[in-house]
């Protein structure tokens, strides 16, 4: 749902008062930004043993904090040890008939950078149970950190039998019992590891029991162990659990000091003793097993023998994209379907060559250098000279008047004099190492120490160049063009610098011919691409040098260094070989036959506004954007027929820790999902699992179509930002389109961006629109920008639509009256408590998405000078909605009554009902296919949980069970 910028989250277990500590790594998806100077944390209270009695519950959490750091904006210091802040956290709400160990969440605002220390204590209303705990916390500026807070809970005794001596015996807990992994292979083992706490001191026997996909329950040593009176080195019992089969694996850990005689985790009265004995659920998965040992031979050069994880046999699988492989004449890369192939974008050719169906075409003319000066070597006194750079200079005294000239010598690349090799100074484009051309400060007369800078007075002029030593008869009636990127270096005073293109007639004292040069005296900061052209028309050229490079001109030592990279030299016709625009150096140029047209936005570095593809189009943020409206692709039919749903992949930590879901649990989603009827799924990123998820499609679910995702993450204020700057952007974009290229028949439509209004001031307007300008110039699908209602309805303060909207086929929005349910009357007190109530809560519920939905319908906008409205332009689609069928975020109330199955269902009915109704949206996207733990407290939202089983929602259908009698029987509603 919501994108991710700026906030990390970590989880921290206590096992005791003290500090004993463990950190997990995750996501939250919340969106505030802290005020400068001033960080956040979030924090979710959770019981390490619930309350075990009868109706037992802890309704307050006390919490004492101090912190070492001078508030930003109070400017005192934040209280200190001796006199911390305290405050009590309400939790009364959030435990059920059966206590939840989660039961509470709070958010600190207004934290100086640097060590918080909080400390908890609670005790339960019948004083039976006793938790603490302590926390520090580095908190980090502008950023909200969330919390996991596990307390350490003691429980009063739990008598079992008496002794011989007639004392009572007080009945084992267990202090914590970590089971890793909680997804694992039939035929591998899973690690039960149980610390146990006994009042008396006593030995405790541990017991595990299975049921389910598993068995084989091993000691590891012995079953015994000696009670954990400490925070840490505590002794444990260790078992093994083997998966035997695909499902659900339970493990019920029992605890007792007198062998489950008395102490057989029951209480006295009769009730369960939740502290003696925890039931943990894993998914154990297709066996992995069965390949050990297994060698699959290759089927061919791009299809490789993969074990079946489910029988041990062994099949074909294509190997990704791009994956290296050997045509017989030459090298070549897999097309991601199985075969061999030249090439699958433009920049695997030759220079002048393009990809036309996976073969390199029309080889043009060649280009006579090109250099980034990545494989030179910095160090290499002679890297440039053997790279064929030449200098040449001549001083001029303070009136003008030629002196003496020097040269041409071979360039140096680490004198310090004229030129070298630096690194460091590149952005994204121009990778490790740059060229620097300066000013010979060393100059010049022999023996001389009076002239050129040493006198103050001299102007020293410097070029650096390569030269081609005779102009060809086949080289006349063409244009040249030598094209750069370039910054600006030391350049001060009256120094100057030229880019130039010159020809030389050897016959005639190397007299200039032909000079064409471009200022490069004031350069912005920022790179930019440069392009200096020279017409060889005149047959009198034939045999006379060509020289292209960088010159300047200085004097007194000022400085006049510029920075220069990625050099192209030749023919006009092979600089910028396109097959569509977005092959074009940069993604900023229009592509005509075959070529980037020079002067286009990125190459010549021209303002935002100027004319662009031959006055269709305007520059905009370095992308020819159109100027009038586009033509608009239509909506593939599945659009109007299938079943749609949004899909994200993973299990375990999630995007942010690299997270790569396998092949066997990629193909089990996909296979739910066909199961329960979805055929059109949504993508979220443009990146290698994506690539994964449409590779196992394409070749196991051909009939499942997909829109294609991108995310694209925020851009902070400044350089990065005024420029569209990113390379995570870039990536993304750039993997999209490969993407849609190389899945024609799976991806039917490409989305640009997710919900990026809601970090707009990381998002600059302009950025987005070039992103979806440059995506759609690359690819054939429609494309789209998921955001929320709001901002396609115009609701977002300074961020106006319009030209997004025209530069899309179709509006996906996103509406939730869950998360908004301030926004509308959820509670619905005036209807009688019970199912009524519900049914009024979840039909209001249905009103305000058709509301949502209308005011963007409703939306009026200039469209080729026309006011018009979105509903009369352009197809609405309902990218994201849902309802919780779990609470997960206990800072919001309707989640405390109505995050349940049950609703969730309902919700899912009402808009089914109004998909492709008379005025309704003509796709409905359910959010989402599967739960997530990395989500935090933005997860709950799945149509089956993170084991993959399925909820309430799919009742009824061949993934689902039988529904209710009546169907909503069940759901929840406010109670007062």
């Amino acid at each position: 749902m919501r994108a991710l910028s700026g906030i990390t989250t970590t989880t921290v277990i206590l096992l005791a008062a003290a500090a004993f500590a463990v950190a997990l790594p995750g996501c939250t998806s919340d969106q505030t930004q802290s005020p400068e100077g001033i960080g956040s944390v979030d924090m979710t209270v959770t019981l390490a043993t619930p309350p075990s009695g009868p109706n037992e519950q802890i309704d307050t959490v006390n919490v004492s904090l101090f912190c070492e750091g001078i508030d930003p904006v109070l400017g005192v210091p934040r209280p200190a040890q001796s006199s911390p802040e305290t405050f009590t956290i309400n939790v009364s709400t959030s435990q059920g008939p059966e206590p939840y160990n989660t039961i509470g969440l709070f958010e600190k605002q207004g934290l100086p950078e640097g060590d918080c220390y909080f400390s908890f204590s609670a005790v339960s209303n019948t004083g039976n149970t006793e938790c603490t705990g302590e926390l520090t916390v580095a908190i980090v500026t502008n950023m909200t950190t969330s919390f996991e807070v596990v307390l350490a809970c003691i429980h009063t005794p739990r008598y079992g039998g008496v002794r011989g001596d007639g004392s009572f015996n007080q009945c084992a807990e267990y202090r914590q019992i970590l089971v890793t992994p909680t997804t694992q292979a039939i035929g591998n083992l899973i690690d039960v590891q149980t610390e146990v706490y006994d009042p008396d001191g006593d030995p405790v026997t541990v017991s595990v029991e299975t049921a389910g996909a598993c068995g084989n329950v091993a000691t590891v040593g012995s079953d015994t162990a000696a009670s954990c009176e400490t925070v840490s080195g505590c002794e444990a019992v260790v078992n093994t659990v083997e998966c035997t089969g695909v499902g659900l694996c339970e493990i019920t850990v029992a605890v007792s000091d007198d062998g489950f005689t008395s102490c057989d985790g029951l209480l006295p009265d009769g009730s369960n003793n939740d502290a003696a004995s925890s039931t943990i659920a894993v998914d154990c998965t297709a066996a992995q097993g069965l390949c050990a040992g297994v060698t699959c031979p290759d089927v061919g050069e791009c299809v490789t023998g993969v074990c079946d994880p489910a029988d041990g046999s062994c099949n074909p699988q294509n190997d990704g994209i791009n994956t290296g492989c050997d045509l017989g004449p030459g090298p070549g890369v897999c097309d991601g379907a199985g075969a061999c192939v030249q090439c699958n974008m433009d920049s695997q050719c030759a220079s002048g060559e393009i990809c036309v169906n996976n073969v390199c075409e029309g080889a043009g003319l060649v280009c006579e250098y090109e250099q980034d000066f990545e494989a030179l070597d910095p160090a290499a006194p002679d890297a440039l000279s053997n790279d064929g750079w030449l200098y040449f200079g001549s001083v001029f005294d303070g009136t003008g008047a030629f002196k003496f000239q020097f040269g041409p010598f071979p360039a140096s690349t680490t004198t310090g004099q004229i030129s070298l090799i630096t690194s460091g100074q590149g952005g994204p484009d121009q990778g490790a190492n740059q060229l620097v051309v300066f000013s010979n400060y060393d100059c010049c007369g022999p023996g001389t120490t009076n002239e050129g800078h040493f006198n103050g007075t001299d102007l020293v002029f410097t070029a650096v160049f390569q030269q081609i030593n005779s102009i060809l008869a086949t080289d006349i009636g063409l244009t040249f063009t030598f094209q750069f990127d370039a910054k600006r270096g030391n350049i001060e005073g009256a120094s100057s610098a030229q880019a130039f293109l010159r020809t030389l007639d050897p016959d005639a004292g190397f007299t200039i011919t032909s000079n064409v040069e471009l200022d490069v005296t004031d350069l912005p900061v920022d790179w930019g691409t440069y392009t200096v052209t020279l017409d060889l028309g005149d047959p009198l050229l034939e045999g006379q040098i060509l020289q292209f490079g960088f010159q300047n001109t200085a004097s007194n030592f000022e400085g006049s260094g510029n920075f220069y990279d990625n050099l192209t030299f030749g023919p006009q016709d092979c600089v910028g070989e396109c097959a569509v625009d977005a092959d074009c150096r940069d993604d900023g140029n229009e592509c005509t036959a075959a070529v980037c047209s020079a002067g286009s936005c990125e190459t010549s570095n021209v303002a935002d506004g100027t004319a662009c593809n031959n006055n269709t189009g305007t520059c905009n943020a370095g992308v020819c954007q159109p100027t009038g409206p586009i033509e608009l692709r239509p909506l593939p039919e599945i659009y109007t027929t299938g079943t749609a749903i949004n899909y994200g992949p993973y299990r375990a930590g999630g995007p942010g820790t690299g997270e790569m879901p396998s092949d066997a649990q990629i193909l089990q989603d996909l296979g739910l999902l066909q199961t329960a009827g979805y055929n059109l799924i949504r993508l979220f990123g443009g990146d290698a699992v994506s690539e994964k998820i449409l590779q196992l499609a394409q070749s196991n679910f051909p009939e499942m179509r997909f829109q294609q995702g991108l995310f694209l993450g925020g851009l902070a204020p400044g350089d990065d930002a005024d420029n569209c700057q990113s390379p995570l952007n870039d990536s993304q974009v750039e993997t999209a389109i490969q993407l849609a290229n190389t899945y024609p028949t799976s991806v039917v439509t490409v989305s640009v961006g997710n919900e990026t209004s809601f970090f707009s001031a990381f998002m600059p307007l302009n950025c987005l629109e070039g992103y979806i300008t440059r995506t759609r110039n690359a690819v054939e699908q429609p494309v789209t920008a998921n955001d929320d209602y709001t901002f396609y309805a115009g609701f977002t303060p300074g961020r106006s639509p319009d030209t997004v909207l025209r530069l899309i086929d179709f509006v996906s929005i996103h509406t939730y009256p869950f998360i908004n349910y301030r926004d509308w009357d959820w509670e619905q007190e005036a209807v009688q408590a019970g199912p009524l109530r519900a049914e009024a809560m979840m039909n209001a519920s249905l009103v305000r998405a058709q509301q949502n939905y209308q005011s963007v319908y409703d939306y009026t906008y200039l469209n080729a000078g026309t006011t018009v409205t979105v509903g009369d332009t352009l197809p609405i689609v309902i990218g994201e909605t849902g309802w919780k069928w779990r609470q997960t975020n206990f800072s919001q109330e309707i989640e405390t009554y109505a995050a349940n199955p049950v609703n969730a269902k309902w919700y899912k009915d009402l808009m089914q009902s109004w998909e492709r109704s008379p005025g309704g949206p003509v796709t409905v996207m359910d959010f989402v296919a599967f739960d997530e733990a990395w989500k935090g407290t933005d997860d709950g939202w799945g149509f089956w949980d993170e084991l993959r089983q399925p909820n309430y929602a799919l009742c009824g259908t061949p993934a689902g069970s039988a529904c209710n009698n009546p169907v909503y029987q069940g759901a929840g509603f406010f109670t007062p």
